[in-house]
């Protein structure tokens, strides 16, 4: 059943098992953290269980706020809009019924085949922030978290602190790891900025030639080492041959999120494109320059001070300003307006000034 706004609070202390269904995204997963952190104190007497996509669920691999995480590719759901198999079904039927959650929170934003489920079999009460939309609180200019919090308050009753950040759990053995790779890779020492080419879409990557140019600027001036974060694909052949100081650079394949979230507390600073990564680097305290496209800074860029955005300014008629939800032309994979996407016009000289004023920031910080 669907509870009513009033219910929800003592709906939140009196259940025994919760699950939470989480958005797909690692962005934005981390961007539902503070919620996360709002619910665990609300609900201490419960078992809580979150259950999202492998890639998202590996920033919580160990979180003390979770009892439990459950992965839809363990059923066999490849992706968001997955319906799933009867044989899928039939095995996510069997580990609802054993679980026996007696409240599920925002069963909207789990893969089609899981929701469909869930939605069916009518047991245990529901709280969805579906039913309330953050575009009002985006109207108004506020962040995209703060819209986020202000629907987790209509919807379940919990009023999430406005001081309450987004922050990753990182324990003994990460730090470990960190460690290790820093000694072999002889970055224990001295200014390490990371970089990272990473873009879900094409019109949300700057182009790696200026990466590069920047890379550099930062070995000439700062005498930077440089940590070069990569998809499993590996994009870093690009940015590498344009650069003139490639072996200043270790490249960082893709790793499990916990690893590249250690290795991100080194970096005085990470430049990169609107990517999961921005998210996960400031969630663990690292400053933030992201370059932004067709995507929007005051919706997705970290809240903090240390987080600065390139790009706000370039103009673009499909940029989503007061709504979350990807843009018509990241819809149809391809810039409406120009030859080139709107990231191509962000300059070289507008994201360096905004990284040396991040990198004075954290030295002053420092002193």
């Amino acid at each position: 059943m669907k509870a009513a706004p009033g219910e929800s609070v003592m709906i939140l202390s009196e259940a025994r098992r919760i699950l939470l269904c989480l958005r797909y995204g690692i962005g934005d997963v981390v961007m539902e953290l503070p919620a996360l952190e709002t619910l665990r104190r609300a609900a201490p007497q419960a078992h809580l269980t979150a259950l999202g996509s492998r890639h998202a669920l590996q920033i919580l691999e160990g979180d003390p706020r979770l009892d439990a995480l459950a992965c839809v590719q363990d059923w066999g759901l490849t992706h968001w809009g997955d319906p799933g198999t009867g044989e899928s079904v039939e095995r996510l039927e069997a580990w609802l019924q054993e679980q026996e959650f007696d409240l599920i929170l925002d069963v909207s934003h789990a893969v089609i085949g899981v929701r469909d489920t869930l939605w069916a079999r009518e047991r245990g009460t529901v709280l969805d922030t579906v039913m309330n939309s953050p575009d009002p609180m985006l109207k108004k200019g506020k962040s995209g978290i703060e819209a986020l919090n202000a629907i987790i308050y209509n919807s379940w009753g919990l009023e999430v602190p406005a001081d309450l950040l987004p922050r990753i759990w990182l324990g003994a053995e990460e730090s470990r790891f960190r460690e290790t790779f820093l000694h072999r890779s002889g970055l224990e020492e001295g200014l390490v900025v990371g970089l990272s080419p990473v873009a879900s879409s094409a019109l949300k990557r700057w182009p790696e030639t200026r990466l590069a140019a920047l890379a550099d600027r930062l070995v000439e001036e700062f005498e930077a080492r440089l940590l070069l974060f990569c998809s499993p694909h590996d994009d870093s052949r690009e940015v590498l041959g344009a650069m003139r100081h490639a072996g200043r650079v270790t490249v960082v394949l893709a790793r499990h999120l916990r690893q590249t979230a250690a290795l991100l507390t080194r970096c005085a600073t990470f430049i990169c494109n609107d990517t999961g990564l921005m998210h996960v680097a400031a969630a663990v305290g690292t400053p933030v320059v992201a370059v932004f496209g067709p995507t929007s800074p005051r919706l997705y860029l970290p809240p903090l001070p240390s987080c600065r955005a390139a790009g706000a300014e370039t103009p673009c008629p499909h940029r989503k300003n007061n709504a979350f939800g990807p843009a018509l032309c990241m819809v149809e994979n391809r810039c409406l307006v120009d030859e080139k996407a709107c990231i191509h016009h962000v300059e070289l000289r507008e994201v360096w000034i905004k990284v040396r004023q991040t990198l004075a920031a954290a030295a002053a910080a420092i002193r």
